[in-house]
């Protein structure tokens, strides 16, 4: 077969290639230079080799990298360039033999470019590159990311509703997320939006449980924009957003877990206070506590 060894582009593209077999290295090295024409191909046998030269100023068009090595994986290589101001961009693409793994699912959520499946050849690299030359060309053209301003209208909507008081307010500020993460992922900003979906789920579940835990969600959402807050900062000033903090993560599920403990819907305890005097109402307030300390 022979293969049409013209890029739409005016020089060879920039390849960075991460494995770390020896061997396929090699076999991809070799079956390279039949299209030498249209790749400069660099290779490296670990992700922080590759951090190394990326953050050293070197220059690529793409990435081809394997999913699972020792050390940093694949995963948290593309985790790592999406949360980065300026690589943010730069295509990755995943060449594993972990094809039907769900992770894989998630990477391309993340942000991956494809994902090429092992045992393969140079000639069949070349051709789905070929095929995704759309998506390579489009990642060089500077574009003006207005996820900074828009963020920042975002929370400033977000502290007007903190803290929370009523149903009325947690659907103004779950409205006011749900638009941030929808803009973090839509200007490639994919680890923002998925903490910011977190925090909708969250929510999303105090909406339909127990309004009672409203002072605690009201301090988690303020933890939020803060970290959102640094986050835009950190953008702007041209440097990696941070990654989410341990304890917010820690308190989101600490509070998931509060509302599922009480086993009774809050619309049939709100029925219920309707109907019980002073001793009944203290039984079913204690019921309720027991199963949020529980």
């Amino acid at each position: 077969m022979i293969f049409d060894k013209s890029f739409v582009t005016t020089k060879p593209l920039k390849v960075l290639h991460i494995d770390d077999s020896s061997i396929l290295r090699k076999t991809v090295s070799r079956g390279m230079e039949e299209f030498k024409e249209n790749y400069e191909l660099t290779q490296v046998s670990s992700v922080d080799e590759a951090l190394n030269l990326l953050f050293s100023g070197k220059q690529f068009d793409l990435i081809l990298t394997d999913w699972l090595m020792p050390g940093k994986s694949g995963f948290n290589l593309l985790c790592i360039l999406k949360s980065h101001p300026v690589y943010h961009r730069l295509p990755v693409f995943f060449l594993t033999s972990e094809y039907e793994n769900s992770s894989l699912v998630t990477a391309v959520t993340y942000g991956a470019a494809g994902l090429l499946k092992k045992p393969t050849t140079a000639a069949d690299i070349h051709s789905y590159l070929q095929k995704r030359i759309s998506v390579i060309n489009e990642s060089k053209i500077p574009k003006s990311d207005s996820f900074t301003a828009e963020a920042k209208q975002h929370l400033t909507e977000i502290q007007q509703f903190l803290p929370l008081k009523n149903a009325l307010d947690l659907s103004g500020c779950l409205q006011s997320i749900q638009e941030l993460s929808v803009k973090a992922r839509s200007g490639t900003w994919p680890l923002l939006a998925e903490y910011s979906q977190k925090i909708d789920d969250t929510i999303g579940m105090a909406l339909n449980k127990d309004q009672r835990l409203l002072t605690p969600l009201s301090e988690i959402i303020k933890e939020y924009v803060s970290f959102i807050n640094q986050s835009v900062s950190s953008i702007e000033s041209g440097k990696p957003h941070p990654p989410l903090p341990e304890h917010l993560d820690k308190d989101l599920k600490t509070y998931l877990m509060s509302l599922d403990a009480i086993l009774i819907p809050w619309e049939v305890i709100t029925e219920l206070q309707k109907h019980l005097n002073a001793d009944g109402q203290a039984i079913l307030d204690n019921y309720i506590s027991s199963k949020k300390s529980g």
